[in-house]
């Protein structure tokens, strides 16, 4: 009788530890290691001049993705905007574009949703930004990635997130129109 009652606290004490350790999951996901975008090495930028700018102003948390697998997953507008404007500003200075902060013409950058998706392995994200120029060029691109390594769920998410950001230049880098308004820089 005091060893099955022994077994049995033992049980809800790792039940409750499990419970409590699986409500402690989840993570912010940043953005920190956006890879450069290898496909269209035919785009180039020379001679254009271009400042690449992050208008988004939504600086809260909030929660991307619930999975009872992997917890919870929060994210920050502003801090994917920022990053995503980085990495633009670095994949067009690497096509041999002047990317310089006191530009005449800017590409503006805000975020639309950021959603999120796991699977077995998987931690994955989908998000939108929307592009704009003062002179009134406008268009919304979106970019989806997934990752499944990494040692953590965190470090699986921010993997995941800085790909989500590739693929939206590269989306960008895809498009004749966006291609077109960034060389028309080079008489500004």
């Amino acid at each position: 009788m005091d060893a099955t009652r022994l077994v049995l606290r033992s049980t809800r004490l790792l039940f409750a530890g499990a419970l409590l350790i699986a409500a402690g999951c989840g993570s912010v996901a940043v953005p920190n290691d956006v890879p450069p975008v290898d496909e269209h090495p035919e785009v180039k930028f020379d001679g254009a001049k271009v400042s690449v700018v992050s208008l988004e102003s939504d600086d809260k948390e909030f929660d991307i993705y619930a999975s009872k697998r992997f917890g919870t997953f929060r994210g920050n507008k502003k801090t994917w905007c920022d990053e995503l404007a980085k990495a633009l500003g670095a994949e067009l200075a690497r096509r041999g574009a002047t990317v310089d902060p006191d530009a005449k013409s800017r590409i503006q950058l805000t975020l639309g949703e950021i959603t999120g998706h796991s699977g077995y392995a998987t931690i994955g994200f989908k998000a939108t930004a929307r592009l704009q120029s003062p002179t009134g060029w406008a268009k919304s691109y979106e970019g989806a990635a997934a990752a499944t390594w990494g040692w953590t769920n965190g470090q699986k998410a921010d993997r995941a997130a800085s790909h989500v950001l590739a693929e939206i230049v590269k989306a960008m880098l895809a498009d004749p129109s966006f291609v077109e308004m960034v060389r028309a820089t080079r008489s500004s």
